[in-house]
């Protein structure tokens, strides 16, 4: 019996002080943070107008983890007069401001490098995970929209 709990005790104190094993997404999203977390820092835009529509998106990220992403949308309509286009005023559809925590790794099943944005809900959260890439020229491609779009350093250009 003294064996019996000689043995069960040294099982219980050697799986105690196993290493971790970590998988290879562990080392893939491990090496995108190293390679682009820094790159990623600070303030992105993107914008798309047409002449019916306006949409700008900004995101700040933060190297404390947290971020703020901003979005709008404006449209206007059209009449025609004696054969000419006259635009109306535009009117804002969509404001929104959201905030929370940040952090970048890769997905296996997306095959990709994803930020994941925790956003703050009411007392909730909502995780969305947008794959981006960075170029070798500098480009930040992030999906916005379900379009992989060219995002902007800086802030938003005021109209």
């Amino acid at each position: 019996m003294r064996n019996c709990i000689f043995v069960l005790l040294a099982l219980l104190l050697a799986s105690c002080h196993s290493s971790p094993s970590y998988t290879e997404q562990y080392y893939r999203s491990k090496e995108v943070y190293d390679k682009y977390h820094s790159a990623i820092l600070g303030m992105w835009h993107y914008e798309e107008n047409t002449y019916r529509m306006r949409y700008n998106c900004t995101f700040e990220f933060r190297a404390d983890q947290s971020f703020t992403q901003t979005g709008s949308l404006s449209l206007r309509d059209s009449v025609v007069v004696k054969g000419h286009t006259v635009w109306g005023d535009w009117r804002s559809v969509v404001d929104t401001v959201s905030t929370g925590k940040w952090r970048m790794g890769w997905s296996e099943e997306l095959n990709s490098n994803y930020i994941a944005l925790d956003n703050k809900v009411g007392e909730g959260h909502v995780v969305e995970i947008k794959p981006f890439d960075i170029t070798s020229s500098g480009q930040f491609l992030l999906r916005v929209d379900g379009s992989l779009v060219e995002m902007r350093k800086g802030p938003r250009p005021q109209p």
